[in-house]
């Protein structure tokens, strides 16, 4: 259902249907946010299933000079950050949730990556 729900919220963007609500985000303080919630969720996944071990070794964050606010559809934005935290926890083999964000401007744009930093898996939004 997920992945419906995406398909018509992306048809609707790219017809010009869903009115996007740009405000100024602190992108340091959205990442917390961000990671936190994950972090409540694969806990509250592991006192359910007690096979699956998640450990949280941190967040690091790596955003250069001039990029510290972004102005973005809040929810738009959480929606994205939220989806490569996720895959880039996801493909990792490791049980570590230590993710090392990084934004920086690559030719003209904003780049995000998400990498898990225990083993390299990496996914970027541009």
């Amino acid at each position: 259902m997920t992945i419906v729900n995406d398909l018509i919220e992306l048809t609707s963007l790219t017809t010009g249907k869903f009115p996007l609500q740009p405000e100024a985000i602190e992108l340091k303080s959205l990442f917390r946010q961000l990671y936190q919630q994950i972090i409540n969720k694969f806990q509250t996944i592991d006192s359910i299933e007690s096979d699956l071990l998640v450990s949280t070794s941190g967040l690091e964050l790596n955003i250069q000079s001039g990029l510290e606010i972004a102005i973005a559809d809040r929810l738009r934005l959480c929606s994205i950050i939220s989806h490569l935290m996720l895959e880039a926890i996801h493909l990792s083999s490791s049980p570590s949730i230590a993710l090392k964000i990084v934004v920086k401007n690559l030719d003209g744009c904003t780049a995000i990556t998400v990498k898990n930093d225990v083993t390299n898996t990496m996914v970027t939004a541009n």
